[in-house]
């Protein structure tokens, strides 16, 4: 019965309107006629089982100390759950591809500026890149002749030692 059908005995479901205002009312106690009914019951009996079990794990956790910001974790995990099954539910894949009713003229500014932002970022980086390196080929160069420089002075013809002024 944990699926909330009633049973198509009218006397049973007379009884599972009871049991389930006790769900609603935990304080209230059972009938003669309903302990009775519950006594020869199974399904009735299971139900009113649940029910009792939920309130006294409720009635339990009601006195127990929470760590800190447990209720905090608790909304978070609830508003992924909620996300989820939202985004796996048919409206959600709907809305996942609907696209806004826009006239042309906005589509197609939309279409321009990204291209013209997509544009100016490849431009830049084309121009970092072209700096980056003609300032890396400078540095060479200035290397290249300061090693020149240092050979002369003070190594001397590699190719060619006897005629080295050194």
């Amino acid at each position: 019965m944990s699926e909330n059908k009633l049973s198509d005995n009218p006397v049973c479901r007379r009884y599972q309107a009871q049991i389930d205002q006790l769900a609603d009312g935990p304080a209230d106690r059972i009938g003669a006629g309903l302990a009775r009914h519950v006594a020869m019951c199974e399904a009735c009996r299971k139900r009113l089982g649940e029910i009792t079990a939920v309130q006294y794990l409720l009635d339990r956790a009601k006195w127990r100390a929470m760590p800190a910001d447990t209720l905090a974790l608790c909304n978070r995990q609830a508003m992924k759950k909620l996300e989820t099954r939202v985004r796996e539910s048919a409206k959600g894949r709907k809305l996942a591809v609907i696209k806004p009713d826009l006239p042309l003229w906005q589509r197609t500014s939309i279409v321009l500026g990204r291209t013209g932002v997509g544009l100016a970022a490849g431009l830049a980086v084309l121009a970092f890149n072209w700096a980056a390196t003609g300032g890396l080929y400078v540095t060479h160069d200035q290397f290249q002749r300061l090693a020149e420089t240092h050979q002369k002075l003070h190594i001397g013809d590699w190719d060619n030692p006897e005629n080295s002024a050194v």
